[in-house]
């Protein structure tokens, strides 16, 4: 498999007769992959794994509901959709005794991450070694916050780069492969609300090839995509305070975060420099994906058709905030359209504009967001509490991260002794 280009109109196929050397080279790529996220991620988050805290939605609504309803836990919604694999998550660790819980949520999302960019070095992907490893790195080194790692209350989140993965990928080879990969779909997208736009990038795989796979994974996509949106029509309904075009400069100045990390916030907010950032963008999104159609680099075009629905719905999401926190918020609604941004950079055949646009995103993450590096939350003492509470008689409420100001608005609240 060359990995730069395939015959117009086709999807790339792996060559069973150059498999061979491209799975074992892929395989260590991955293996190194693997390493590289994990020592990035305990870079960010040096007490996660010591000493994992419950974070937000994890001990309100994942902990709680699955102690209160079992197994029925993984189809119950949480903001207008379903969250399968955070949900499973938490009833595999409700089996366990609560004190394990944070712990059980860190390796999981650490073990998501760490599976997705590993699946971004494999042989699937029709790319070259170093775009492979770009791919796989910016899952982590983004100028994100830590908001989106080390717990299940943003798997909503970090389970999206699979679909757009799959998407982006070969054929399968065998039945068993083509079967791994709609389980893994259906798993993914009825694990996030990005489900709604990103049955489009199937529908475009199966028109390039329509074969029974791509048709498999279209028909699951779209299937799993109005499951979500079924229970998301109310979100939808929400009134913002003036108009979307006009608060679309906003957009601007978070895209500048990715590529100048802290800094970006000495921007106006909006304005004529968000319109000219945003001006930028469209152009440079529209240049990324001419050169990957006239290249016939499949990866490229998915990644950077991804990243524009995924800027789009996040930004619809967000139109109900603050000015303010909508154009410098740097978390969850800001790391799936600049990760796949990136992407799109590190998937293109290379050019000054590419590798400088990649280049400038992984260095923002090194030298330009301090803020995210060695990141320590406050330790609440969950195995003390948990103690505590097992002793009461009564109910008992334990505070979780993250800290508000008075009254604490994240918690937990644990039955108590019999």
């Amino acid at each position: 498999m060359s990995g730069d280009t395939y015959p117009a109109g086709q999807m790339p196929v792996l060559d069973p007769s150059a498999s061979a050397g491209t799975v074992r080279r892929s395989r260590w790529l991955a293996a190194t992959a693997l390493v590289l996220t994990s020592i990035v991620l305990l870079w960010r988050r040096p007490d996660a794994l010591a000493n994992p805290q419950l974070w937000a939605e994890d001990g309100l609504v994942f902990l709680m509901q699955s102690q209160q309803m079992g197994v029925t836990s993984l189809w119950e919604p949480y903001a207008g959709y379903l969250h399968l694999g955070a949900r499973a998550v938490a009833w595999l660790m409700s089996l366990a005794p609560v004190v394990y819980a944070p712990a059980g949520y860190a390796v999981a999302s650490w073990l998501l991450v760490v599976l997705t960019a590993t699946y971004a070095c494999s042989s699937r992907l029709a790319l070259e070694p170093l775009s492979k490893a770009a791919v796989a790195l910016a899952l982590v080194a983004t100028t994100t916050s830590n908001e989106v790692f080390f717990n299940i209350a943003n798997w909503a989140t970090v389970a999206a780069p699979w679909p757009i993965l799959l998407a982006a990928s070969t054929e399968p080879t065998t039945r068993r492969v083509a079967v791994i990969d709609a389980v893994v779909l259906a798993a993914a997208l009825l694990s996030t609300p990005f489900a709604i736009c990103l049955w489009v990038l199937f529908a475009w795989r199966w028109w390039k090839r329509p074969t029974k796979a791509n048709a498999v994974l279209l028909a699951v996509s779209v299937i799993v995509a109005v499951t979500q949106l079924a229970g998301m029509t109310s979100r939808a309904a929400e009134a913002s305070p003036d108009s979307l075009f006009a608060r679309l400069p906003l957009l601007g100045t978070r895209i500048a975060y990715v590529f100048l990390g802290e800094p970006a916030h000495m921007l106006p907010v909006g304005g004529a420099t968000g319109a000219a950032i945003l001006s930028a963008t469209i152009l440079l999104y529209g240049w990324l994906a001419w050169r990957a159609w006239r290249d016939q680099r499949h990866p490229a075009l998915v990644f950077i058709v991804a990243s524009g629905m995924l800027w789009a719905v996040s930004f619809f999401v967000m139109r109900v905030w603050a000015p303010g926190d909508m154009a410098f918020h740097t978390g969850r609604h800001q790391y799936l359209g600049g990760a796949t941004l990136v992407w799109a950079m590190a998937a293109s055949r290379r050019s000054p504009v590419t590798v400088t646009g990649a280049g400038l995103a992984f260095a923002a993450f090194v030298f330009l967001t301090p803020s995210n590096k060695q990141v320590t939350l406050p330790d609440l003492k969950w195995r003390e509490e948990v103690e505590r509470c097992s002793r009461a008689t009564a109910p008992c409420t334990i505070p979780i991260n993250p800290l508000t100001p008075s009254p604490q608005a994240w918690s937990v609240r644990l039955p108590g002794r019999p």
